[in-house]
């Protein structure tokens, strides 16, 4: 992904293809995970990642889940959680 970011700070790509980036690393993390999963890897922390209903980051908010888990945290999707109840109320 960071070849990726180069070439959209560049101009030489544009957000289709680095979504379509993004993708193909999502799929092959889910590929390595089970791999990591036997590891006795001890976690650098829990960090806990959602966004508001109909917000269209979601797509950032992936990408930060997958470098999130990749750097070693654990991470915990809220959004599931947050669709159920409002946390949040006034």
């Amino acid at each position: 992904m960071a070849e990726i970011g180069k070439k959209f700070k560049a101009l030489e790509i544009y957000v289709p293809e680095v979504l379509v980036a993004a993708r193909a690393m999502s799929w092959g993390v889910e590929v390595l995970k089970p791999a990591w999963k036997g590891k006795d890897v001890k976690s650098l922390g829990t960090v806990l990642i959602g966004t508001v209903k109909g917000d269209l980051h979601d797509i950032g908010k992936n990408l930060v889940v997958m470098m999130m888990e990749g750097a070693g945290f654990k991470v915990i999707d809220m959004e599931p959680i947050l669709q159920k109840r409002n946390l949040f109320k006034r």
